[in-house]
């Protein structure tokens, strides 16, 4: 499980594996284990949320949903939800 968020958040930000775990100070490896199911130490799931911003749980595949720190939203996602809010705002008189 942890591999396959791992391997999908890389494929989603447009960066090589090997180039996470250099970043992270992780040897590439260890992705082997990973892949038969292994889980990194704590340390490393944290380095990893860290990079990604996104939660340890999330990276453990326990979250559906990753919860965005607003790093990694696009111009678009953000006007996107500044007009949500706008729409709020105004149906409910806030």
């Amino acid at each position: 499980m942890f591999f396959d968020v791992f391997e999908s958040l890389c494929k989603e930000r447009g960066v090589k594996k090997t180039t996470v775990c250099r970043e992270c100070k992780v040897s590439p490896g260890a992705m082997d284990k990973w892949k038969k199911g292994s889980v990194p130490d704590t340390k490393t799931v944290a380095a990893f949320a860290d990079y990604f911003g996104v939660s340890v749980d999330y990276l453990l595949g326990r979250e559906q949903v990753a919860a965005y720190n607003g790093e990694n939203l696009t111009a678009e996602a953000v006007k996107e939800i500044e007009n949500f809010i706008e729409y709020i705002k105004n149906k409910y008189g806030v």
